[in-house]
């Protein structure tokens, strides 16, 4: 499944900011797996300067859309994680 395909099963539609925002910066995070731990530092800046905008409004937009997934698709992102836990994918923290 694309991410395109991933967002809108999510309930994340075109028409909000945090669509495109979401998947440029989960693209990179899929070329340099590092970057998911350099989110505020790395990912939102660099989303912010290929849209011409502030870090800032990158999170913010890039909040609001998951706020709206876990409203519309709340079970079905429970069901991600589940599967993500057992397929041994999931880190304990340090």
């Amino acid at each position: 499944m694309s991410t395109t395909e991933m967002l809108l099963r999510l309930g994340i539609t075109a028409n909000y900011k945090g669509f495109l925002y979401l998947i440029s910066a989960v693209e990179m995070c899929l070329a340099d797996e590092e970057c998911l731990h350099l989110v505020t530092k790395q990912v939102y800046p660099q989303v912010a300067r290929q849209y011409k905008t502030n870090w800032r409004a990158v999170e913010r937009n890039m909040r609001k859309a998951g706020e709206i997934a876990w409203l519309r698709q709340q079970a079905y992102l429970e069901e991600l994680a589940r599967a993500f836990d057992l397929a041994g994918m999931s880190k304990s923290p340090a």
